[in-house]
């Protein structure tokens, strides 16, 4: 009886152990929109995204299919509670160096859409704690709606592409240090062909891009921070 008491308490302290240990030892997703830094940026607040280098879609293969020189990301910060952050993105173009501002590609020049079509904008960016750590998302619909698909079409040459993805789209942000300003990383996105698309359209693209958060202000373009 008294080996059985002794390993009894043995195997509660170890499973004591085992539900503390992960909480101190797993680092938490804490997200702020802030400016100046550590200071909250009030909900209502336009944002501005704006590229950061070019920004890429591949093949399966990896091999680059489009390169859009400017990307231009507007909406509206609807939650910045302390642990959670959340926001309506209700415009968003491609463009690069093409003729009439269009992006590039293997295929000659090509144009985007995100609104007006089938779960288009507007889309949702949030990060909360129940993310990774650092980590962003952005699904379709607005943030106090139902989750559905992100779809996006892609006119070229060979004619209309259409793209679509179920799941988040799931990023990265680099917290402020010394100063540095709110970057939101997507990288190896994948999004499915349509069954509308045509034989000549690839039958998936990969996004990767890098953007920067500032306030849409008409004055000026204050940098937001991730604290």
């Amino acid at each position: 009886m008294k080996c059985k008491s002794i390993i009894a308490r043995l195997a509660f302290v170890a499973l004591a152990a085992f539900c503390t240990l992960p909480s101190q030892a797993m680092a938490t997703n804490d997200p702020d929109i802030t400016h100046p830094t550590g200071t909250m940026v009030p909900v209502g607040t336009t944002f501005l995204g704006t590229n950061v280098g070019n920004t890429l879609t591949t093949d399966t293969n990896g091999s680059v299919l489009t390169t859009c020189s400017a990307l231009r990301m507007t909406g509206t910060l609807t939650k910045n509670s302390g642990t959670e952050v959340e926001g309506n993105i209700t415009s968003l173009t491609l463009s690069g160096t093409g003729a009439g501002g269009v992006c590039t590609s293997t295929i000659g020049t090509v144009a985007y859409t995100f609104s007006g079509i089938t779960n288009g904008l507007p889309w949702c960016i949030r990060s909360t704690p129940l993310m990774a750590t650092d980590e962003v998302q952005i699904r379709g619909n607005e943030c106090s709606k139902a989750q559905r698909p992100i779809r996006v079409l892609i006119h070229t040459s060979i004619g209309e592409c259409g793209y679509e993805r179920s799941a988040p789209i799931v990023g990265t942000y680099t917290t402020d240090t010394s100063g540095q300003d709110a970057l939101i990383q997507i990288t190896k996105q994948a999004l499915s062909g349509i069954s509308t698309n045509g034989f000549l359209c690839p039958v998936e693209v990969v996004y990767d891009l890098t953007m920067t958060l500032e306030t849409d202000t008409t004055a000026s373009a204050d940098p937001l921070y991730f604290s």
